[in-house]
């Protein structure tokens, strides 16, 4: 990947024991060189010398070109969970259909952007315009996979890109029905359980503690406001969320989601009060996840 500190971004970041990583000869893989004693927690891991390019295998091509491939699909069907959780809707066993003339979908009208742009935005079968919405999740799906290659590969991109996929429909869900869908927290917890399991013991205990901390702050602020007989934001929803967020990043990356959802909540508020908006309700949730997202590809920065 050509960065150098390539570190405790995310589970899989951490927690990587041995030498550091040299620059690679021209047409070569990466040379180890020694340095001094890891840390089996957050501070030894493995360094890509800075601005040198990393050899991609084939088996790592390979993997990273079918992932690019689902990603498309896995936005479709992102769109769905978006729509039909929060409606209570069967997510599984109700079969695709036309908003409008309710016909159930084939093969050829689910496949992603293509059968869109084909169709030109409508319903093969009623003629009736088919929503932007579904072309443009299954891009920004693919654009989730796009963002976590500039920083990770193989596994680690896999990971990556399931997150952000998970992040991306509490977000959506979040910001336009405030609401955070315990169904979905419960899989972004285990998948960053998970993430850690396979890492190592040391990045189970940061990940375990992150989430007792994330959900600590989750229960505390709420508490903090009843206090003051003032109404709080966070739900136990959102205290749930903090705690998934924290089996991701870590013990050590958490303060740095508890900033970035901070700061990007008062973005929020000044918008609204800016604009007068009737409904000044703050979607925390999407907040939370979009702090997730970048604390996993750039941090930990507060205490890294």
């Amino acid at each position: 990947m050509g960065r150098e500190g390539l570190h405790a971004k995310g589970l899989l970041r951490t927690n990587l024991s041995g030498p550091d990583i040299a620059p690679a000869p021209a047409g070569g893989l990466p040379k180890r060189v020694e340095s001094g004693p890891v840390d089996g927690h957050c501070g030894g891991t493995q360094r890509w010398a800075a601005h040198e390019p990393v050899a991609m295998t084939d088996a790592v091509l390979l993997s990273t070109v079918i992932l690019l491939g689902i990603a498309p699909i896995t936005g479709s069907f992102l769109g769905v969970l978006a729509l039909r959780i929060p409606a209570g809707r069967k997510v599984l066993i109700d079969r695709s259909a036309c908003d409008a003339c309710g016909h159930v979908l084939g093969l050829l009208d689910l496949m992603p952007v293509v059968n869109w742009m084909v169709s030109r935005g409508r319903c093969r079968y009623c003629g009736e315009r088919v929503s932007l919405f579904y072309p443009l999740i299954e891009l920004a799906a693919l654009a989730v996979v796009l963002w976590a290659w500039t920083v990770a590969s193989g596994p680690e991109l896999w990971a990556g890109s399931i997150l952000g996929w998970l992040l991306m429909v509490l977000a959506l869900i979040n910001t336009r029905h405030f609401t955070v869908p315990n169904e979905l927290v419960v899989a972004l917890f285990s998948v960053g359980f998970a993430v850690a399991a396979i890492t190592g013991p040391g990045a189970m205990v940061d990940s375990l503690a992150g989430a007792g901390i994330g959900f600590g702050c989750g229960l505390a602020m709420p508490a903090a406001d009843a206090r003051l007989d003032r109404k709080s934001a966070l739900g136990s929803g959102e205290a749930r969320l903090l705690a998934a967020a924290g089996a991701w990043v870590g013990w050590q990356g958490f303060p740095d989601v508890a900033v970035v959802a901070l700061l990007a909540a008062l973005a929020v508020a000044v918008v609204h009060a800016r604009t007068r908006s009737a409904d000044r309700r703050l979607p925390v949730g999407a907040c939370v996840c979009l702090a997730t997202w970048l604390a996993w590809l750039y941090g930990p920065l507060i205490l890294g």
